[in-house]
């Protein structure tokens, strides 16, 4: 109430600051939650896809971390009009489980349950047709998605396959255009094989990993990799988790742009036919013992190669000599290899000196800066002891290393003051 006499306080100019402070963080906060920019680059950081399939590890998506992004996707996504957009495209970037939640936006879209080898399995079923807003909703979706990992393999109906193949002709173009990564078991009949045809078919697909439908390492059929190779030929990366076969050479020579590889199971025979990849960059591989004769002999200047290689890796799962190893680092021409990475089984010091002399006598690039040895011992009851002052005299040959790491799985590697000095 108004007296007389009494004037209005005025607000203090700090009071009047603050407030007009407040209105312009409370505009500037309502611009940024609407900058799609900004949105975008907030909701990347949650982001699980992978650059390329060497990363693409199935049990990294069931990380605790992982479902905690996918969650906080999710509730964002259902937040607000301004993060409906940006959340969902992140979320849907990666599907963890295959194509399963596509199907559902068809009305026909139902799953039944029929026997197969006297156990009950799911099938993923279309019956019926489909309208134009279905398959717009389809694409819609469809052109989000950058990475598709089918933990087990699909159970997707042969007619359901038809119609996902029909939509594909019918449109002239891929079902999913900017898809890069694929992990796939292996097939087991004609419909599999059909439907990672209508997957793969993309420009864009740069890698992709074939492992056994049951998660265990054994041979699988060349099929899959012969599919592959008519509807992606320019694959970059490729990871094929299952021991190696003779079938699967005609296949792999389609890939001319592969730039990394790893393998099971590879013999040093094969090996040299990788050599032949102009553009390959990584290569991982588990080194088999071959009938290979005189492993040890340098190898002629025809089977030199790998001229683009930065990277080989022969992890410690390994079960092939030293000498047979040391072969197959020889015919490494590329200017640009840097990173060794080698798993070797030594019964005692002397295998391990032995192995690290003939490496030095090895005329390797001067561009090798990394080493990392990993020794397997013989199991037998005790630990062995390794002398890094051994080692370090056929080290200490390769002049231009600047990292080097040595782990004894079942030995000791001891230093004394003067190797630190």
């Amino acid at each position: 109430m108004f007296r007389p006499g009494c004037q209005s306080r005025p607000r203090s100019p700090q009071r009047r600051s603050d407030h007009a402070h407040d209105d312009i963080s409370a505009m500037y906060s309502h611009g940024a939650l609407h900058n799609t920019d900004i949105l975008n680059e907030l909701f990347e950081h949650l982001s699980l896809t992978p650059r390329h399939v060497t990363e693409a590890d199935i049990h990294g998506l069931y990380r605790d971390d992982a479902a905690v992004k996918r969650q906080a996707l999710a509730h964002a996504a259902l937040t607000c009009k301004a993060f409906s957009k940006p959340a969902s495209r992140v979320l849907w970037m990666v599907l963890h489980r295959g194509i399963q939640p596509f199907l559902r936006v068809f009305s026909n879209f139902h799953e039944n349950a029929e026997e197969q080898w006297a156990v009950l399995q799911r099938l993923y079923k279309i019956e019926g047709e489909t309208t134009s807003i279905e398959w717009a909703q389809f694409e819609r979706l469809a052109a989000r998605v950058r990475c598709v990992v089918f933990d087990v393999r699909p159970p997707i109906a042969e007619s359901t396959l038809g119609l996902l193949k029909a939509g594909w002709e019918a449109s002239k173009k891929p079902l999913f255009p900017n898809l890069s990564v694929v992990d796939w078991p292996d097939s087991l009949n004609d419909t599999h094989r059909g439907l990672l045809q209508v997957v793969c078919a993309n420009r864009n697909l740069s890698s992709i990993l074939i492992k056994h439908g049951f998660k265990y390492a054994t041979t699988i059929s060349p099929a899959d990799l012969s599919v592959v190779a008519r509807s992606s030929p320019k694959l970059l990366h490729l990871h094929i988790r299952s021991n190696w076969h003779t079938s699967w050479h005609a296949p792999l020579t389609s890939f001319r742009n592969l730039r990394s590889i790893r393998m099971f199971d590879v013999d040093a025979v094969f090996y040299r036919h990788l050599s032949t990849f102009q553009w390959l960059q990584f290569l991982s591989v588990y080194v088999k013992e071959s009938g290979d004769p005189s492993p040890s002999a340098s190898p002629s200047q025809a089977c030199r190669g790998f001229p683009s290689l930065r990277r080989l890796e022969m992890p410690i799962s390994t079960f092939a000599p030293p000498s047979t190893l040391l072969s197959m680092v020889a015919p490494i021409t590329s200017s640009f290899f840097t990173t060794f990475v080698l798993g070797v089984e030594a019964a005692d010091i002397s295998d391990m000196i032995y192995c690290l002399e003939s490496l030095s006598l090895l005329d390797l690039p001067r561009s090798f800066r990394k080493f990392h040895l990993y020794i397997e011992g013989d199991h037998t009851p005790g630990r062995a002891i390794y002398a890094f002052s051994d080692m370090s005299k056929a080290l200490f040959k390769f002049r231009h290393l600047e990292d080097v790491a040595i782990r004894a799985s079942t030995g000791m590697i001891e230093f004394t003051d003067a190797d630190i000095a």
